[in-house]
């Protein structure tokens, strides 16, 4: 299962990193992703969607977790974004994928897939 580190730097007190699905023909089974902000920032919020369409948000977004089930399938046209707030000028906010990359017929593993 490869992992894919994404990230931005903040230039103000809010940052986003926006994650373009894989090439067309491909989907990832997402099980799990991470968000953490380097350095670490306990009142950080780092908020998850699919779409525009909300998949989770954490309590924690200065280092935190979601995983599965169930797991995220992102086909080429999705796209997610990940919106940190009560960050600092020059915070590096990073979001890691952990996930499995199949032909989109496929189903990979298929445990908790939604």
């Amino acid at each position: 299962m490869p992992d894919q580190p994404f990230s931005a730097v903040a230039t103000t007190t809010a940052v986003t990193v926006t994650i373009n699905g894989p090439q067309s023909g491909l989907q990832w089974i997402v099980w799990q992703l991470s968000v953490e902000t380097i350095p670490f920032r306990p009142g950080a919020v780092a908020v998850v969607k699919r779409n525009g369409r909300l998949v989770t948000s954490t309590v924690n977004g200065g280092r935190s977790a979601a995983q599965g089930p169930p797991a995220l399938r992102i086909s080429s046209s999705d796209v997610l974004t990940i919106d940190w707030t009560a960050v600092h000028v020059g915070d590096e906010a990073v979001c890691t994928l952990y996930y499995e990359e199949t032909q989109w017929d496929q189903y990979g593993s298929t445990f908790g897939l939604v």
